[in-house]
């Protein structure tokens, strides 16, 4: 078998993400880790409701398992290692993306309360 027809095989591996014998460690991956935010709301809506931001990059990806770990506060990515760096990539561009809907959130509630309170001492 040549490269290129290895590579083929691997890509056409699926994955049966809704198995409950689908538990790493999985064959012909590594497992890596890479540190989940300190903010519990910013790991919520990067994780996403039922895990739906990871789910989603697991599938596109066709990698078998992403989850963020409570315990150490990593979030631990299961994937070969040719698919391991893209998918780091886009697991921190989703925790920039929520650390950026925390801030506006943030910010917003601190204008709320200042126009709140503008309009409370002028009436």
């Amino acid at each position: 078998m040549n490269r290129s027809e290895n590579s083929q095989n691997i890509e056409t591996v699926k994955y049966n993400w809704g198995s409950p014998e689908h538990k790493p460690p999985f064959a012909n991956t590594q497992e890596y880790k890479i540190n989940a935010d300190n903010n519990e709301e910013v790991m919520k809506i990067a994780v996403g409701k039922k895990g739906c931001n990871f789910c989603r990059i697991t599938e596109e990806n066709n990698i078998p398992y992403i989850y963020h770990d409570k315990e150490t506060n990593k979030i631990v990515i299961w994937a070969p290692l040719y698919k391991a760096q893209r998918v780091m990539s886009e697991v921190n561009r989703q925790l920039i993306w929520a650390r950026n809907i925390v801030k506006k959130n943030k910010e917003q509630l601190i204008v709320n309360n200042e126009t709140s309170n503008l309009l409370n001492t002028t009436s």
